[in-house]
């Protein structure tokens, strides 16, 4: 059956640690929710035999849902990231939605604010990238 959204996860062996950690989150948003029939997760893994755009790609091919989402597999969401979403989805007439991001390097003392606002003519990305 289709979905309204896919979340679409492109991934390696490697990450793995990462993509659980979002996957947790991801999934208890979901259950508590109650979206389990709104929303699907996608995942592509491999041990970079493949290339990102190829993945991508092939994720977009399999997904059910009528929006797409692509979070990267070290990527974090916020704790109302799918709630949000589908509230939206289901309550207003989009074609695609965009978030601030926040990049928050520890390492190097900084936080970059960045917003992505473009109209994408193939597909739609629902992206946000919230590191604490």
């Amino acid at each position: 059956s289709s979905k309204l959204l896919t979340i679409a996860i492109p991934s390696v062996v490697t990450r793995e640690k990462y993509l659980n950690r979002l996957l947790l989150t991801l999934q208890k948003q979901i259950i508590d929710n109650n979206l389990e029939n709104d929303i699907e997760i996608l995942i592509f893994k491999d041990n970079l035999t493949n290339k990102l755009g190829y993945k991508c790609n092939e994720l977009i091919k399999n997904s059910r849902g009528k929006y797409i989402a692509g979070i990267g597999d070290d990527d974090m969401v916020a704790d109302n990231y799918c709630f949000e979403i589908i509230n939206v989805l289901k309550t207003q007439d989009v074609d695609q939605i965009t978030f601030n991001m926040v990049y928050n390097n520890i390492n190097k003392g900084y936080k970059l604010k960045m917003k992505f606002s473009k109209n994408f003519s193939y597909f739609n990305f629902i992206t946000e990238l919230i590191w604490q």
